[in-house]
């Protein structure tokens, strides 16, 4: 008797050591999502900020452009 109470503890030890690993594992696939979320949100932002900036380059060189030919 004293030997199945061994085994089914060491069965539950390791069905518990799994359960560990398996929650530090979604636990990491958690984060690596939130990780790229975050990533890609930050590519957007500077994306639509070049946007921007050529945006605002262009008219700026319209600008000189107009004012070159117009002096």
């Amino acid at each position: 008797m004293d030997q199945t109470y061994v085994i089914w503890f060491s069965h539950r030890n390791l069905v518990t050591g799994h359960d560990d690993d398996a929650a530090e594992f979604l636990r990491l696939e958690k984060e690596k999502i939130k990780n790229s979320n975050s990533i890609r949100e930050s590519v957007q932002t500077i994306a639509s900020q070049i946007t921007r900036m050529a945006d605002i380059m262009s008219t700026m060189r319209d600008f000189l452009l107009n004012t070159r030919t117009s002096v």
